[in-house]
């Protein structure tokens, strides 16, 4: 999870870091939760644009006057929001799928190299950070390579989070 912020709002949420230890400990599973429901909004919304314009009493052939106007004119209305809805909601759930492919992707990685750090005597820090006692060029060469590569993990976490803060601020 992100670190708490003093400020709130979306360019709050932009600028936190990960840590190691989130990133390892990612829980990604409730987001499946929330791909379902929006999926199933999407598809209802559809459904109920899909209702309303096939209504047969919004025919002009059945029904005229001012009232049938203003009926038509509300189906109408409510079929534009509905479809802007169900616009948003889809876009919403690509970048959230996006994401939780990344972040899935990403907490992989991690764990690999921690498994890699570990088979190496050495532990990677909740910064990214490598410590350990692997003596010689080869520990120093070693330790160097798992610490840029968890740097790496750690820039891809932060700014997986920002693309998706970023596509869901759009769509507000």
């Amino acid at each position: 999870m992100s670190a708490p912020s003093s400020s709130s709002g979306p360019t709050a949420s932009r600028s936190a870091v990960r840590d190691w230890p989130s990133v390892r400990d990612w829980p990604l599973e409730g987001l499946g939760d929330v791909e379902t429901a929006l999926d199933r909004r999407v598809a209802s919304l559809r459904e109920y644009e899909g209702d309303i314009a096939r209504a047969s009493g919004l025919e002009e052939s059945s029904w005229s006057g001012p009232a049938a106007e203003a009926a038509r004119a509300l189906a109408s209305a409510h079929t534009g929001h509905s479809a802007a809805l169900a616009s948003s909601a889809q876009v919403a759930l690509e970048a959230l799928r996006e994401y939780r492919s990344s972040a899935e992707a990403l907490r992989a990685a991690a764990l690999k190299l921690e498994a890699e750090a570990s088979s190496h005597g050495l532990a990677i820090g909740q910064d990214g950070s490598v410590s350990g006692n692997l003596p010689g060029l080869y520990g120093k060469a070693v330790a160097r390579k798992l610490a840029e590569r968890a740097s790496e993990v750690l820039a891809g976490t932060a700014a997986l989070d920002r693309s998706l803060a970023e596509a869901l601020v759009d769509e507000q």
